[in-house]
């Protein structure tokens, strides 16, 4: 064979269909996140992060500053922390370049989804469809561009997924591979721990009770051990305790379950502050508190544990409405926020306003699973991916990026009813196609139906606008804060945010009777938050109203003993 021949058929590999396809989908979902990228860059709390997005921030410079091991245990799964520090390391601390690798990393996951696609049902249309769909599937977008870990858990969730399906036919020691990548997915998503057992079931169910099954699941096994048993020994070298991943368990546990809880992250009373950076510590102290004695950060966990299991023990039959309850919002179309609200973000950017979502992708994925229930046996890793993990997203409280990494697998039986139902039509075959169709219909309403009676403009536009508020003052933007923080007050004239918000801005510009009416709107708001009163007393004092200020200035010290600090501190 000459040269020449040789070159023409590297080329023609190189260019065949597949390779085309897999470059045209990478490119639209690396487009498209480029594009609400900068979109998204033009409001100040994309460089202003806020909750885990800060902590994970700030424990990636940790990380260099420290060292690799630091100096406590883990509090939340650590993978991506050390993902920021490597970027900061080797590539940039800028946040717009975090976001962009992120990007590239989103971008392979819509690449994967095609060949897991291709790979199970043998069609490149499914392909095509089911990649074109996680390209412009809004949630995907939105969390490529967080500097959080939902994207780590979906990359890996399809990663895993596709090399189980791939190695169906080789060889036992090949299963590392999986094992390796469902370990990492479990550095980002704790409870993705189920895997381990619902996975070697499989392959006991496909193989049968022999050695192939037994082989299989050591490989798996070991390849999990390899990426966990690293971070059980580093928890160990600095606490001295048996800590296979984190020692935040505990809390989720009591939250999901106990007397306060509703299937949501609801945080009990003793939590002063919904935020990871002090929030871990406060359920420490509580803890110590009940118990009087010192706990370390496992030894509270394990209280908070048993404190948890005693609620699904008293009381089972609210668990299991809970449970059910979880399950009927896991299922729903609406998004449930905590970091970043999509739809709020949907008012910042055109690209999120116009893209897929879970209303859609849900009724289709249902039917798409219904179809393909005849080929069960080669689907049932697939399957059972999907169910076990669902099943650990519903015994804990329920966000909706706790779903994200089922998300491709539901976009590709999606596709497959797609493509299902265009050769029905094709081959007139009527009455299968109608009947799905009505089917599909029922499932649309079902599922974009809202279960949870929250409004969701009313409940948590207030709390996005909070933190553009915030982010326009943190960059000397009094229009644009005070923007954010009118369109608080006029969706919900009792937000207490709103309010002092706007009431600091009065303040700043001298319009000191303007701030104390906001400061009083804030203090009926939240009559037992201190900070309403010492912001009143600041402003009464400016307005010479001296016995009004030292009457609120002693109302802020009743409710916060803490406020001026201890004696001699």
């Amino acid at each position: 064979m000459s040269k020449r021949t040789q070159n023409r058929g590297w080329i023609t590999g190189l260019l065949s269909i597949d390779t085309l396809i897999i470059l045209g989908l990478f490119a639209i979902a690396l487009g498209v996140r480029l594009i609400y990228l900068h979109q998204f860059s033009e409001f100040p709390t994309f460089r202003h992060l806020n909750i885990d997005q800060e902590y994970y921030n700030l424990w990636g410079k940790k990380i260099l500053t420290e060292g690799l091991l630091g100096k406590d245990v883990y509090e939340m799964t650590p993978l991506y922390a050390y993902f920021l520090a490597f970027i900061y390391k080797f590539i940039s601390t800028d946040l717009y370049t975090v976001r962009i690798v992120q990007a590239l990393f989103g971008s392979l996951t819509i690449v994967y989804i095609y060949r897991l696609a291709v790979l199970l049902f043998d069609n490149r249309r499914i392909g095509i469809i089911a990649g074109l769909t996680g390209a412009f599937y809004g949630m995907f977008i939105m969390n490529d561009a967080m500097v959080m870990k939902p994207f780590l858990s979906t990359f890996f969730a399809v990663m895993a997924l596709y090399w189980l399906v791939k190695l169906v036919e080789a060889r036992a020691v090949t299963f590392i591979i999986p094992g390796l990548l469902v370990g990492l997915m479990i550095l980002v998503r704790e409870n993705a721990l189920l895997l381990i057992a619902g996975i070697p079931l499989c392959f006991f169910i496909q193989r049968g009770i022999g050695l192939t099954a037994v082989k299989r699941t050591i490989f798996f096994s070991i390849g999990i051990a390899l990426t966990i048993l690293p971070v059980t020994l580093r928890n160990y070298a600095v606490s001295g305790e048996f800590i296979p991943v984190t020692a935040g368990g505990g809390e989720i546990i009591y939250m999901s379950y106990y007397e306060g809880s509703n299937g949501y992250y609801v945080p009990p009373d003793f939590i002063h502050n919904a935020n990871p950076l002090a929030e871990h510590e406060e359920f420490r102290q509580e803890a110590m508190k009940r118990t009087g004695r010192a706990m370390s950060y496992m030894e509270s966990s394990d209280y908070w544990s048993s404190e948890g299991f005693k609620f699904i023990k008293e009381d089972p039959k609210r668990i299991a409405y809970l449970v059910y309850r979880k399950f009927l919002v896991f299922w729903n179309f609406y998004e449930t926020p905590d970091n970043q609200n999509i739809y709020f973000m949907s008012t910042l950017s055109s690209m999120i306003k116009y893209t897929l979502g879970f209303g859609i992708i849900g009724p289709l994925g249902i039917l798409g699973i219904l179809v393909s229930l005849k080929h069960w046996r080669k689907l049932l890793i697939v399957y059972a991916f999907f169910l076990v993990y669902m099943a650990s997203v519903l015994i804990t409280f329920y966000i909706s990026r706790y779903r994200v990494p089922t998300l491709p697998i539901l976009i590709i039986f999606a596709a497959l009813y797609v493509d299902w139902l265009y050769v029905r039509l094709r081959r007139k075959v009527v009455r299968t196609a109608a009947v799905s169709v009505a089917a599909l219909v029922l499932l649309f309403f079902v599922v974009n139906n809202r279960v949870d009676g929250v409004e969701p403009y009313k409940d948590y536009f207030p709390t996005e606008y909070t933190k553009l508020g915030k982010s326009y003052m943190l960059e000397g933007n009094t229009e644009g804060a005070k923007k954010a923080y009118k369109s608080i007050v006029d969706m919900r004239p009792d937000f207490f945010a709103g309010h002092m918000g706007l009431g600091k801005i009065a303040l700043k510009e001298g319009k000191l009777k303007d701030a104390v009416v906001h400061f009083r709107h804030a203090v009926e708001a939240a009559p037992r938050d201190h900070r309403g009163y010492l912001s009143l007393a600041i402003a009464y004092n400016r307005l010479g109203m001296t016995t009004e200020a030292q009457a609120m200035l002693n109302r802020a010290t009743s409710l916060n003993r803490g406020l001026w600090g201890r004696p001699g501190g």
